[in-house]
């Protein structure tokens, strides 16, 4: 869409993988080739309210999405043995200071990649960015800095 504008809010990609727990004696790096290998198991996912195309791969893995509100909602159902997997990414724990990561570990294969950003119209900038400011009319932005 010509009318919408990206604003990318890190400079590194965000890599969605998934977090199991930890279990002692296990060594073994948390990783797969195919989603197959995961048939069978439980992934705890935030809930929506759209069939994708990625939740519809992960049923045909024989892979059972169950839905949940928050992340701190995943991450106990997973250490509470509720379900085998929560999904998240690679920052996910430094937004969950009550879970330690020596609980859980997360998997070397991702899932997917995806960019830390939002989109907004540009016929609309002027009611989320102050006068000016609009990252579409600003040139030579640099990548590092959020407009305020």
């Amino acid at each position: 869409d010509i009318d919408a504008y990206f604003v990318r809010l890190l400079d590194k990609t965000i890599k969605i993988g998934l977090y199991r727990k930890r279990r002692a004696g296990n060594t073994a790096p948390f990783r797969w080739n195919s989603l197959s290998e995961l048939g069978g198991s439980s992934i705890a996912i935030l809930r929506t309210n759209v069939q994708s195309p990625y939740i519809e791969s992960l049923m045909r893995a024989g892979i059972k999405p169950v839905y949940v509100e928050t992340r701190h909602q995943a991450f106990q159902m997973l250490l509470g043995d509720r379900v085998d997997y929560a999904q998240g990414d690679n920052l996910t724990l430094d937004a969950m200071p009550d879970i330690s990561a020596s609980a859980v570990e997360f998997s070397d294969t991702v899932l997917f990649e995806t960019e830390s950003g939002f989109y907004y119209r540009k016929s609309c900038a002027d009611r989320v960015f102050k006068a000016g400011h609009a990252p579409h009319l600003i040139e030579n932005q640099p990548s590092d800095e959020l407009v305020q």
